[in-house]
């Protein structure tokens, strides 16, 4: 069963791409996405990729499951000289089983961030965000 146009150019826009009426895609004039680093247990685990400025910044996280997810997840944002602004925050991303990827917003406070550094915080079982 094939998408609708009006289906189509909303998975287009959920990428952070804009299909238009000649079906070229054409990337947003948006701020770049910042740099993203993992701490040593979340590089063991997860893949970010794919970023874009959708309800904050909202990026697909794979998991594959070489090490059990762990209880929570914080990210802090930090400036071009790598201090901190504003307050550690929860990431907001699904259960994922190995092998899955899923979609994770990051409720950034700054309005251009250089950085978003994660860090994994207990040793499971996965924490419901919400």
């Amino acid at each position: 069963m094939g998408m609708s146009n009006g289906a189509a150019a909303l998975a287009w826009l959920t990428l952070g791409l804009v299909l238009t009426s000649s079906n070229r895609v054409l990337a947003e004039d948006r701020p770049q996405a910042p740099a993203i680093e993992l701490d040593t247990r979340l590089r063991e685990i997860f893949t970010i990729s794919d970023c874009t400025y959708i309800s904050g910044l909202t990026c697909k996280v794979h998991y594959n499951g070489k090490a059990p997810l762990p209880t929570e997840v914080f990210f802090v944002e930090l400036d071009a000289k790598d201090k901190p602004i504003g307050k550690r925050v929860r990431l907001i991303y699904p259960h994922l089983k190995k092998g899955e990827s899923g979609l994770a917003t990051f409720r950034i406070q700054a309005a251009a961030p250089a950085q978003i550094r994660l860090e994994a915080s207990g040793n499971g079982p996965w924490k419901d965000p919400y």
